[in-house]
């Protein structure tokens, strides 16, 4: 009995503690962007501008991998439903007062990072923005799964390397030899 009790007070704890290390997350990000948001960009030099946006950018992408974690998890585990909504989607669009593509841009987006660590990785890092990951996630199609997981580091890599325009060029062309290599591949 004691045993019982003394292994439900250590669960609690570390719930407790897990709760509040949450909590002091959240609290340090509100005050972090509390912080920015008393920035007067009219204050900075150009130079100074220009690296207060490339920064909040580079951040941004980081806390869509953060938000896409939590998503997926929350996703996966049907939480969603516990209000009786029909998808995932609505009730992100609802809770969050985004509109209903924006939610289901989010939930797809974090869905298929699950099957894409290495762009999950490069996300996290800030080395991809979420064009790029919707951008990999179109050519993920469950036809080319194989091949995109033996050449996701490579794609990714090249990715972080092109502008956005060209990197799209370089998927697009990814795309279409995988396609052909797979045909060729059915027709022996």
């Amino acid at each position: 009995m004691i045993r019982n009790i003394c292994t439900l007070l250590v669960a609690v704890s570390v719930h407790t503690c897990y709760l509040r290390h949450m909590s002091k997350g959240i609290d340090e990000l509100v005050g972090a962007i509390d912080s920015l948001l008393a920035v007067d960009p009219d204050d900075l030099t150009d130079g100074e501008l220009h690296d207060l946006v490339t920064a909040l950018q580079r951040q941004r992408h980081r806390m869509a991998a953060v938000a896409a974690t939590a998503i997926s998890a929350w996703d996966q585990r049907m939480v969603w439903a516990d209000n009786g909504a029909g998808s995932a989607a609505v009730r992100l669009a609802n809770d969050t007062s985004a509109s209903s593509a924006s939610a289901g841009a989010e939930v797809k987006r974090a869905r298929r990072l699950r099957t894409m660590p290495h762009v999950a990785a490069a996300l996290a890092a800030g080395h991809l923005a979420t064009d790029h990951v919707d951008l990999l996630a179109r050519a993920n199609q469950p036809w080319r799964t194989a091949s995109f997981a033996d050449h996701e580091e490579f794609l990714v890599g090249q990715c972080t390397t092109l502008r956005f325009p060209a990197a799209r060029k370089m998927i697009d062309y990814w795309c279409a030899r995988a396609d052909a290599i797979a045909a060729e591949d059915r027709a022996e």
